[in-house]
């Protein structure tokens, strides 16, 4: 066991990388905040869940330039706000498309959008008001889904040149899997090495040692 204590502060500096690993479990906890500061990129990969709570003070999501992406790849996406839920377009306009189906409704009335149809039920009144009511054939408006990336779980690990994005072949590389097992291959032709197969999800650090 290594402990570092003091009464005051504690720094750590380096001009280059500094790396932290646990087998187990790593925890960061405060009694006030926490800041991080990146000069580049954030990035955050887990293999199971990310969970954000925030008790008092809300939770913030800002994007100065470039849009913001949320997806849910394999599965369905909630919203929900014990108050009102308001979305706005401030310079554009609002596209909502379903390929199953639009369904609005509040107090037992509903407007539903499927299969090319559109239905309008309500319990009470339906008020349509305008200076100009035009009523015409059908028509149509069609819409491309996008694909959402699959990713297969038994992808080879592949050697890229890091100027280029390039596969880099005839390069040595040192695995050490989970278990502490260090293994030592040649990447092939495509950059690749052999597949790295195991029953669950684990950790592995490869370090690229150079040409072969």
């Amino acid at each position: 066991m290594l402990i570092a204590s003091s009464p005051a502060d504690i720094a750590t500096a380096t001009p280059k990388s500094t790396h932290l690993h646990s087998g187990k479990h790593l925890t960061l906890s405060t009694g006030e905040d926490v800041s991080i500061a990146s000069g580049k990129s954030l990035l955050a990969s887990v293999a199971q869940s990310i969970s954000l709570f925030a008790q008092n003070a809300g939770a913030k999501l800002f994007a100065a330039k470039g849009k913001i992406e949320l997806q849910a790849q394999s599965d369905a996406m909630e919203l929900t706000a014990q108050q009102g839920v308001k979305i706005t377009s401030t310079a554009a306009g609002i596209e909502i498309a379903a390929q199953e189906g639009i369904l609005l409704t509040s107090g037992g009335g509903y407007i539903r959008i499927k299969d090319g149809n559109i239905e309008i039920h309500a319990p009470g009144t339906i008020d349509v008001k305008g200076a100009k009511k035009t009523f015409s054939g059908p028509t149509s408006l069609s819409h491309s889904y996008n694909e959402m990336p699959k990713t297969d779980f038994a992808d080879p690990y592949v050697v890229r040149k890091q100027s280029t994005g390039e596969p880099a072949a005839g390069m040595k590389v040192e695995v050490t899997r989970a278990d502490g097992s260090v293994m030592q291959y040649v990447s092939d032709a495509a950059g690749k090495i052999p597949l790295q197969q195991s029953q669950i999800a684990e950790f592995v650090k490869i370090k690229v040692l150079g040409k072969a």
